[in-house]
């Protein structure tokens, strides 16, 4: 009951991973400096807890991140050639235009508004400034899936697929997450 989803994902992963380099010999990497740079930094968190104020906290806090650090060496060893991270962006650019056509829906329909008129949406998008800031992202994606594209015309379905994006930036007034597409587009 205490074991989310993320946490059991990223350990199943973890162990698929590990017969992967157990029973086909699959070189395995910490994912360079930066995989160096996060392992410390989760080291560095795991020992905060002997100074805390409050060391059960900050111990929860460490085993809840754990699940990070797990999945990006996960991606770190899975994702490991071109195509494989062209198929990943693509991947996550139509994924992020869930949330974009959720909340669109949700606003024309007049539901999960927040403060009368703030688009929303379901779960973790409820709250329309993290809406915005994961719709900024798929901004990103997007535009990385349009540039990897080899044809005009998948360019523009991709640059197409921009437009709901924006405009559930839009509907949900955040002003942050319009200045961030604004600097990412």
């Amino acid at each position: 009951e205490d074991l989310g989803f993320a946490q059991f994902a990223a350990g199943f992963s973890l162990l698929a991973l590990g017969g992967s380099w157990l029973l086909y010999n699959r070189r395995l990497t910490i994912g360079g400096i930066q995989g160096w740079t996060l392992l410390a930094l989760f080291c560095l968190v795991g020992l905060s807890a002997s100074w805390s104020y409050w060391p059960k906290y900050t111990f929860d806090t460490f085993t809840d991140g754990l699940k990070y650090l797990a999945v990006f060496f996960i991606i770190a060893n899975v994702v490991d050639t071109e195509a494989r991270l062209a198929s990943t962006i693509r991947v996550l650019a139509l994924a992020s235009c869930i949330p974009a056509f959720g909340a669109i829906w949700s606003h024309a329909h007049g539901e999960h508004l927040v403060e009368g008129d703030r688009a929303g949406w379901i779960g973790i998008f409820a709250n329309p400034n993290d809406l915005a800031y994961h719709l900024v992202v798929g901004v990103a994606m997007l535009l990385a899936a349009a540039n990897a594209a080899h044809t005009r015309l998948r360019k523009v379905a991709w640059w197409s697929l921009l437009l709901p994006t924006f405009y559930a930036i839009l509907l949900t007034q955040s002003r942050g997450g319009m200045l961030a597409a604004s600097v990412v587009a």
